[in-house]
């Protein structure tokens, strides 16, 4: 993973997702089990030490500083930073209304400096120059991936850069390793009057330890969701012990809380494949019912035409009946049609 930290000062980015669209993630934060969260990539245990370093340079106190969480998701890094770092200013937004509301009940009592805004990250509502910190923790590398993912995230950069102060940070966290460049591009084409420079990255990091055991569940179910490692034993328990073997050779070995915070991890990816298979099973009810209601209509559509049919050759029949008269008349009109055709032939 790699972290791009850029510094910004004003003069006057396969098959096409939908990351980008509200109703994507709405839905996703609807169908999570409970109030749980997930950090994409790292958390603050794995970032902090960059953090840290920058915010020096500024020459201000993480209490003072106002931060920008750009697609806050149901992260915990805000949480952490206010937590353990000391940022006690922090704006969440995320395109989700679903999120934001979710993560506004859970934190407006215990975290109330902490703000949260339903808000397209590329127009955002806030004044040009108000940020001192801008963090994207994946934002970027999800919406990417849609139709217009390099417009959106073009825009997204732009949005960034016009609410940072002058001298301000932009810190990307990211799997790939062509942000910067991507920035530059972003910069080149709706910023030209910017003066920005990287001052760090960019730079390899550990994933988060939940970030770190999906990416090893997943690669030992390649071309298959996550959750269906669940009913493969074997496999699960390799995956279990390969995820050990890093935690320990990071010099974090689980034990303790840590522990215990697995076991819950776990718990809720049970929870979750078995409320998505509830979901199938509803949505099968559905399609089997639909299946059943046209079944019902073709055959109404069906009988219709039946007797539809019946009537009309029941009329064509009485349209063609004639009496034992016309039917002589016919056949004598016959015979003299054909009689002066013989006739004429014959003097011919």
């Amino acid at each position: 993973m790699t972290e791009v930290v850029g510094e910004a000062s004003s003069s006057s980015g396969r098959p096409v997702h939908k990351y980008g669209e509200a109703q994507e993630w709405n839905s996703r934060y609807q169908t999570d089990h409970g109030d749980t969260f997930f950090d994409w990539y790292a958390g603050f245990a794995e970032l902090e030490h960059i953090l840290r370093a920058h915010v020096q340079e500024l020459g201000r106190s993480p209490a003072e500083m106002e931060v920008l969480m750009v697609g806050c998701g149901n992260s915990k890094l805000s949480e952490e930073m206010h937590d353990q770092g000391g940022y006690r200013r922090i704006v969440n937004v995320d395109i989700s209304e679903v999120c934001i509301e979710k993560m506004k009940r859970l934190y407006s009592e215990s975290h109330p400096s902490l703000e949260w805004y339903a808000m397209d990250a590329t127009k955002m509502a806030f004044d040009e120059g108000r940020f001192d910190l801008s963090i994207d923790k994946g934002t970027i590398d999800a919406v990417v991936c849609g139709e217009e993912g390099l417009v959106t995230v073009t825009d997204m950069i732009h949005e960034m850069g016009r609410t940072l102060k002058p001298g301000g940070l932009a810190m990307i966290i990211t799997h790939s390793a062509d942000r910067a460049a991507l920035f530059d591009m972003s910069v080149a084409s709706r910023c030209p009057g910017w003066d920005w420079k990287l001052v760090h990255g960019p730079e390899k990091c550990h994933l988060s330890p939940s970030a770190l055991l999906i990416n090893i569940m997943r690669s030992h179910m390649p071309g298959k969701p996550v959750a269906a490692i669940m009913k493969d034993p074997v496999r699960l328990k390799a995956a279990m012990l390969e995820y050990k073997d890093a935690m320990a050779a990071r010099g974090r070995p689980i034990s303790g809380d840590k522990k215990a915070q697995q076991e819950l991890f776990m718990r809720e990816l049970k929870a979750r494949m078995k409320q998505a298979k509830e979901g199938q099973a509803d949505a099968q009810d559905d399609v089997n019912a639909a299946k059943k209601a046209f079944i019902e209509q073709m055959r109404e559509v069906l009988e219709k035409r039946k007797e539809a049919k019946a009537k009309a050759a029941a009329a064509a029949a009485e349209a063609f009946e004639t009496t034992a008269e016309e039917d002589d008349a016919r056949i004598a009109k016959l015979r003299a049609i054909r009689a002066a055709r013989e006739a004429a032939k014959a003097a011919g």
